[in-house]
């Protein structure tokens, strides 16, 4: 992703997570994920998603 700042929709998040977008609206409310409010819009920040990921990522152990 480019250096600016780009926000994406909750279903794009979605579909970046794959999950569903009431998962997605889930993790907002708990505040699991950081979102902003732009006019009627629910926003959240393409770093913000990359981060969540991270440090929600399961290794794969044996």
């Amino acid at each position: 992703m480019s250096k600016s700042r780009q926000y994406l929709t909750i279903p794009e998040v979605a579909e970046i997570m794959r999950s569903s977008d009431k998962t997605v609206r889930r993790r907002i409310a708990a505040r699991k994920l950081t979102h902003y409010k732009e006019g009627g819009r629910i926003l959240v920040s393409a770093a913000d998603v990359e981060r969540y990921m991270e440090e929600h990522r399961k290794v794969a152990t044996r």
